[in-house]
C-alpha cells in the first residue's frame, strides 16, 4: 500500500455543513443556530473553547451540503505546526476555520481538545494523522 492512510473509520456519519464551504480534514462543531437542521448541522470550529464534533472527510462547495464527518477513530487533520510545534502525542485544539493547533496551558478558559497527534508538524498546511478524542484542558493540565 502506498501513500498515507486517511485513518481508521470507526465511526463516520454525514452531516449538513452550514458554512458556505469547508475544506476536508477540518475540525467541526455543532451549529445550534440553524433551526431547520439543528441536530444535523455542523460548522467549522472557530475557537479552542468549542467542543469538536469530529473532522470533515471531504470538501463542500456551498452551504447546506452533506459532508462525511469522522467522529471516532483516527483521521487526517489539516494543522498549523508553525503556530506551535506539534509532536507525536501533542493535544490538538481547533483554531480559525477548523485548523488543528497545539493546545496551550489555559489561563482562565478551558480548552476543548479534539485530537491527539500521531505525527509531527512544524509547518502551516501539513495534513497529519490524528486520534480523535474529546477532553477538556483546564489550567495547568496541558
Amino acid at each position: 500500500m502506498s501513500g498515507i492512510s486517511n485513518g481508521i473509520d470507526v465511526l463516520t456519519d454525514t452531516f449538513l455543513i452550514s458554512d458556505s464551504s469547508i475544506a476536508a480534514y477540518r475540525f467541526v462543531t455543532g451549529d445550534g443556530t440553524d433551526t431547520t437542521n439543528i441536530l444535523q448541522v455542523a460548522k467549522a470550529a472557530g475557537a479552542d473553547t468549542e467542543l469538536c464534533l469530529g473532522i470533515t472527510q471531504a470538501l463542500t462547495a456551498s452551504a447546506d451540503q452533506p459532508c462525511p464527518v469522522r467522529m471516532l477513530g483516527t483521521s487526517l487533520l489539516y494543522v498549523d505546526g508553525n503556530a506551535g510545534a506539534i509532536d507525536i502525542g501533542t493535544k490538538l485544539v481547533a483554531a480559525a476555520s477548523g485548523v488543528g493547533v497545539a493546545a496551550t496551558t489555559p489561563d482562565a478558559v478551558a480548552q476543548e481538545v479534539g485530537a491527539i497527534a500521531l505525527a509531527p508538524s512544524a509547518a502551516v498546511g501539513d495534513i497529519i494523522l490524528v486520534k480523535l478524542v474529546q477532553m477538556t484542558l483546564v489550567k495547568g493540565t496541558a
